[in-house]
């Protein structure tokens, strides 16, 4: 018989497993995003930024709520605005100055 908290590891394992995975892959996307992000700059196509790592990070936080409030109310003029919001936050970053 396991203790109670032998039944709690258990039951956390595949948690662990998936948490692990969306971490590798989150990593792995913000990693291609601040590639681009410095390409942008370097190409001239976005404004300087002082650190591309922070870009990205925001650039994937826009994304995770846009996509999640889609998730929630799924209605065409809300995917439309939010994709919106996203294009008005990308222009941003595209102004030279």
């Amino acid at each position: 018989m396991l203790a109670p908290y032998g039944r709690i590891v258990e039951a956390r394992a595949p948690a662990a497993d998936v948490a692990r995975i969306l971490r590798s892959g989150y990593a792995a996307w913000h990693e291609q995003l601040t590639k681009l992000v410095d390409r942008a700059h370097s190409e001239g196509d976005m404004a300087a930024c002082a650190d591309p790592a922070l870009v990205a990070r925001g650039l994937a936080a826009m994304v995770d709520g846009v996509a999640i409030g889609m998730l929630r109310d799924g209605s065409r003029l809300a995917k439309r605005r939010r994709l919106a919001t996203l294009r008005d936050w990308l222009n941003i970053l595209r102004q030279t100055g």
